[in-house]
């Protein structure tokens, strides 16, 4: 099997409500040369159910029999990783479908630089853009959306 350029690490906790988009929006990436492991951290709603009604072979679904939390999960998942760069997604997040490809491109263009982010929007109910924390990033760190050259992480 080819080895993907990025693996893209989703670790889930009952967010069966915001799955289905939170995974469509991954695959729907303009960019494709990627893995998207999915890893279980014990969920007790229908996470599982989700992961199972995609059938793209780029998902590698993995699951914890019960919830080790978020550091351990994301440890596991990194273990899994294939590709020369990982990008973290959470299961409750939507994530553009140029993500990828910009993030890559910059990271491309600047190889001096391990870890890129992006500024997020909050979205509420009615699913309207509401606010883009661009400032304020730092604040959130696990809301943001970055690559990491896996060298980095793993050397």
């Amino acid at each position: 099997m080819k080895v993907p350029v990025v693996s893209v690490i989703m670790p889930v906790y009952n967010t069966g409500k915001y799955l289905a988009a939170a995974i469509a929006s991954v695959l729907g990436q303009t960019f494709s040369d990627f893995e998207l492991i999915i890893l279980n951290d014990g969920s007790t709603d229908d996470s599982e159910t989700v992961v199972k009604n995609f059938t793209d072979p780029r998902i590698i679904y993995l699951k914890n029999e019960r919830n080790l939390g978020l550091i351990a999960t994301l440890n596991t998942a990194l273990s899994q990783c294939k590709g020369e760069f990982i990008a973290r997604m959470d299961g409750d997040d939507i994530c553009h479908s140029e993500r990828l490809a910009a993030q890559l491109r910059f990271l491309n263009a600047h190889p001096e630089i391990s870890v890129c982010g992006t500024f997020f929007y909050s979205l509420e109910k009615n699913q309207e853009q509401k606010n883009i924390f661009r400032n304020q990033v730092m604040r959130f760190p696990l809301k943001c959306s970055f690559v990491v050259r896996s060298h980095t992480l793993l050397s």
